[in-house]
């Protein structure tokens, strides 16, 4: 329930700074010219050109890392797929497996990737921090850190100016909900049911979703409230929405009693865009100038609402499927269903099929809601809507597929 603005997570660019160490791995097991191979695609079928090849692959086999993996790895990492995708190498909004098979990464880490995989601006910053210091520690100054607080501080709103790093999106909650309480001197919180906020002690208290919650203590003063379903909630769900597919919003809160305000968002978007600071932070704070030199920002508002255009046009082309298309920007859900009327949930055994056509074709996407019945869709911000119609010509496909099969 807290905003990730009080405690920051440096997550993506963490993962960034170690995933270089596999460039000093020399498992060479492959071998042959790397070819940008596709899956199996229907006729009319055809992914978009990449102007990237990635090196021949060299590391261990792929059956090897499933037995690292099954021998030496915390058993409770599980896989996405039947057959699970290898993947060695990324490039903007493109990944490839280990046999060059080259997919569209709709789904960005769990939506962590941000300006895309491997952007040059980001890896160079990257090398470059490398050169000069691997590691140090807040008893000593660093010009790095402070330089990314400032660049930070200076795009968040109001008096949010004070950062305090962490490691991950649990670190930083649980760590806001301990500072809340030692600053307020109260206990009690709110969060909402069905809700996943993270799996470290005190996020365990506030997570209200089955597949994760764990039958262990974790204190006391965690409440649930219900959730706001704007397709299935008891009361109105869809009725309650302004428009089929919320591009933008405009907030009936009294004045000044909501945070997504239209004054707010106004504001906000001055921020962004009229700041003054332009130093470099290291390679921790270049997604932000990525972000800024790169209109990314824009780029999702376009993109994504031509996204949403285009499922929702999919929707009428499978009415009794796709019983819900929901998002803003590039972050959207499209809820699966047996029958319109109904709005039953697709049963897992039914909507998996479809989801792992979407691989077979070359498209990666995630998938969640309460019943595992919503595709996740939330890409790198730099696709193009090139790429969002081939996406979406795949899952028509595997749509058609599905439907021909009932």
């Amino acid at each position: 329930m807290f905003s990730k603005r009080l405690v920051l997570s440096q997550r993506g660019c963490r993962a960034a700074f170690f995933g270089l160490q596999n460039v000093q791995r020399g498992f060479a097991t492959s071998s042959g010219p790397l070819l940008q191979k596709t899956a199996p695609l229907d006729p009319g079928l055809e992914m978009p050109q990449c102007d990237y090849e990635p090196e021949q692959y060299q590391g261990i086999s792929f059956e090897h890392a499933k037995e690292v993996r099954k021998t030496y790895l915390n058993p409770a990492l599980f896989s996405y797929y039947k057959e699970p995708v290898f993947i060695c190498k990324g490039h903007m909004q493109w990944l490839w497996d280990s046999a060059g098979k080259r997919y569209l990464d709709l789904f960005a880490g769990i939506v962590t990737v941000s300006v895309g995989h491997c952007h040059p601006h980001v890896t160079k910053a990257a090398k470059d921090q490398l050169d000069k210091l691997w590691h140090t520690t807040n008893i000593y100054y660093h010009p790095t850190l402070h330089e990314y607080a400032e660049l930070m501080a200076s795009k968040l709103p109001g008096n949010l100016k004070v950062c305090y790093f962490v490691n991950s999106g649990s670190e930083a909650n649980d760590m806001a909900i301990m500072m809340a309480r030692a600053h307020t001197g109260n206990f009690d919180f709110l969060s909402l049911r069905n809700a996943y906020h993270g799996a470290s002690p005190y996020t365990l208290g506030i997570l209200a979703h089955s597949t994760w919650k764990l039958n262990v203590p974790v204190g006391f003063g965690y409440f649930q409230t219900m959730n706001p379903d704007v397709y299935q909630g008891p009361w109105g769900g869809a009725n309650c929405r302004d428009s089929i597919a919320q591009t933008d919003r405009t907030c009936n809160c009294a004045a000044g009693q909501c945070m997504a305000s239209k004054m707010y968002v106004d504001q906000l978007k001055d921020v962004l865009v009229h700041s003054t600071s332009k130093k470099v932070a290291g390679f921790i704070a270049e997604p932000i100038q990525a972000i800024d030199e790169d209109g990314v920002q824009k780029n999702c508002e376009v993109v994504g609402t031509y996204f949403l255009e285009e499922l929702l046009q999919l929707k009428k082309e499978f009415p009794d499927v796709i019983g819900d298309v929901r998002g803003k920007g590039l972050m959207i859900g499209v809820e699966f269903v047996t029958d319109k009327e109904s709005k039953t949930p697709l049963p897992p055994e039914k909507f998996v099929p479809i989801w792992e056509d979407c691989k077979d074709m070359g498209v990666l996407v995630g998938k969640g809601g309460l019943y595992g019945n919503v595709m996740r869709i939330k890409p790198p911000m730099c696709i193009t809507k090139e790429d969002v119609d081939f996406g979406v010509a795949v899952i028509r496909t595997a749509l058609s597929k599905y439907s021909h099969g009932k």
